[in-house]
């Protein structure tokens, strides 16, 4: 099965809000965002992104096929101050893609991509400490927690605590290059 990982192109931007919709109906509890909330808005926030082609705000698809299967969005913080810190945020692969290796390359290319930024010097991620499969693969990758909030979430009158993870520009580029 080939995969290709790149950036979402300006008018990929529909795709990706078909994906991000489908991920926050069918994993509610994963998400900040609420599938109901975001689906009133005519356009999301990294719809806009898109197609802006924003170089600090974007998003890296999975294609299978030219069909959209994975998606994660990277953001730099914009203050001069926090430029040297960012985020990813909305990792997801559909359901018949898992296991398969997409999650784990679409971060590997999203990570080497947001760390040609000249001024970014670190990453953080989060995840539901439920979701033991992605903890573990953000671990792998060389994400190394630095806390746990309780109750960071709620659902349907559930708490979810989530981990929060981080990797330094320095240790990634030690630890690839060793390869």
């Amino acid at each position: 099965m080939d995969i290709i990982y790149r950036r979402l192109k300006p008018t990929e931007s529909l795709i990706y809000r078909e994906l991000r919709l489908e991920c926050l109906k069918n994993h509610p509890e994963s998400f900040g965002s609420s599938y109901e909330s975001q689906a009133t808005l005519s356009q999301l926030a990294y719809e806009k992104f898109i197609k802006e082609s924003n170089p600090q705000q974007f998003v890296v698809g999975a294609f299978a096929q030219d069909q959209l299967i994975g998606i994660c969005a990277f953001a730099q913080e914009l203050k001069t101050k926090r430029a040297h810190e960012g985020t990813i945020i909305q990792v997801y692969v559909k359901s018949g893609y898992r296991g398969k290796q997409v999650g784990r390359n679409m971060l590997a290319h999203i990570i080497n991509e947001a760390f040609v930024m000249p001024a970014l010097e670190q990453i953080s991620i989060s995840v539901s400490i439920q979701n033991k499969n992605a903890l573990k693969l953000y671990q792998q990758l060389g994400f190394e927690e630095f806390g746990v909030h309780k109750n960071y979430l709620k659902y349907e009158g559930q708490y979810f605590d989530v981990s929060f993870l981080q990797m330094s520009k320095t240790k990634y580029l030690a630890e690839t290059n060793k390869e």
